[in-house]
């Protein structure tokens, strides 16, 4: 059936941040292009808001491939009025503007606090994916001894250690903070793919989408 499809995406500085190699600005933008290109092929409607901590911009559910490139042109163009991330501005005029059942896909590092609260109303009224995007320096920290390291959404500057103990705290609490997300959209009954900027995005779209299907038809017995 016709399936319209929101996607939502953070646009804030830690998410545009150069790395070596591969960064997750590239990797959300060729995740975006699948998804969007998949819809399109698909007769379906694609949607999408950008945001950092407040809408970035708005572009309303069309079908079409012009204004599937429109949207992807859109996305790699776009130039942020703010650096930092904060969803709960994208995720207020979602709940206005979809009357009916969307999929709704949020694409970010998620290098904040996302709480049940934020989410609950739009997991409720839609079937909301989080797809988590991030650099392998940021899951497991490089060793590199003392080093100065900024907030690319702050400004702030500070030291850290990236010794082995220094890592260890850093790689402990990265886990902590993805326990603690996976927690928030499994208590909302919405589904969370995690991937690094090494990921082969086509494959892992794929075998999410599969899981979700054999999951489906276990439930309903279909």
């Amino acid at each position: 059936r016709e399936l319209a499809v929101w996607l939502v995406v953070d646009t804030s500085a830690s998410c545009r941040m150069t790395a070596p190699g591969r960064t997750k600005w590239d990797t959300m933008h060729e995740l975006a292009a699948l998804i969007t290109l998949s819809a399109t092929h698909n007769h379906d409607r694609v949607g999408m808001i950008l945001y950092s901590d407040q809408v970035e911009q708005i572009l309303q559910l069309r079908k079409g491939r012009q204004h599937a490139l429109r949207l992807l042109a859109d996305l790699l163009t776009i130039q942020p009025c703010n650096k930092g991330s904060d969803p709960a501005p994208a995720l207020d005029p979602l709940l206005h503007m979809a009357q009916r059942r969307v999929l709704v896909l949020m694409l970010s590092d998620f290098l904040f606090d996302m709480d049940r609260d934020q989410l609950g109303p739009v997991a409720f009224r839609h079937d909301l994916v989080g797809i988590a995007v991030n650099h392998p320096s940021e899951i497991e920290p490089p060793p590199c001894g003392l080093a100065a390291v900024r907030d690319s959404e702050t400004g702030e500057v500070l030291v850290a250690d990236f010794g082995s103990s220094g890592r260890d705290v850093c790689k402990r609490t990265f886990d902590a903070g993805r326990a603690r997300l996976r927690a928030e959209f499994a208590a909302v009954r919405a589904d969370l793919l995690e991937l690094d900027t090494h990921s082969d995005c086509a494959d892992e779209l794929a075998r999410f989408f599969r899981h979700r299907l054999r999951r489906t038809a276990d439930e309903t017995g279909g």
